[in-house]
């Protein structure tokens, strides 16, 4: 089956089925025990304009999920209703950017030819990348682990599979052996800074770890 045009904006998943605005105003209240005022609201989102924000935190209003403590007199108090039949949700819409490390992780731990390591990398390691950007990810293989080894090879076809499952977005492998790994790091390659720096690692010790080690 050809899945087309569901690619997931890998900064702000929850952008699927609503603004990111939205969601930025739902994460700044959720991020606070209390209430707030529309400028602690829109500081905390860290985007749009204060007349934007309030618009939202109104609509959130109607549906009950956000509640005005304040007085009657402004400025407005707002709450996030925890007790919202739709707070789990909620939940769960902003817990969706630690997902894709975590079900990644459980899924590269079911394979049967493990990895030394398997780590995020670029822009879904930085949450910087747009709605149609691919995922990439670092695979390094045991000593004496060919790359063309058949089972191996399936097992990156699977996960590539499960990622446009999951996401809707294309996943790049960086397959490398040990020793690669080691010659890339005394070449002092570029992309190695870069993981140094971003990288996500889903599975087996922390990337940046055996890079220290190995420089």
């Amino acid at each position: 089956m050809r899945i087309i045009g569901v690619d997931v904006d890998l900064t702000e998943p929850p952008t699927a089925l609503t603004s990111r605005l939205t969601i930025a105003v739902l994460r700044s209240l959720a991020s606070r025990r209390g209430s707030a005022t529309t400028e602690q609201v829109r500081r905390t989102a860290g985007i749009g304009t204060a007349a934007g924000v309030r618009r939202v935190l109104e609509k959130l209003i109607e549906h009950g999920l956000v509640t005005d403590t304040g007085p009657a007199t402004r400025p407005a108090l707002y709450e996030l209703n925890r007790d919202h039949v739709l707070y789990p949700a909620v939940q769960a819409l902003l817990a969706a950017r630690e997902a894709l490390p975590r079900l990644l992780g459980e899924s590269i731990s079911q394979w049967r030819l493990i990895p030394v390591n398997a780590s995020l990398f670029g822009s879904a390691a930085r949450r910087d990348g747009g709605l149609h950007s691919d995922i990439d990810l670092l695979v390094i293989r045991p000593t004496g682990l060919a790359g063309d080894e058949p089972e191996w090879m399936q097992q990156l076809h699977d996960v590539r599979g499960q990622i446009h499952r999951w996401t809707g977005n294309h996943l790049q492998v960086l397959d490398r052996s040990w020793s690669g790994l080691v010659d890339l790091v005394h070449a002092d390659e570029k992309i190695v800074a870069e993981w140094q720096r971003d990288a996500v690692t889903v599975h087996g010790r922390d990337l940046r770890d055996l890079l220290m080690e190995l420089g």
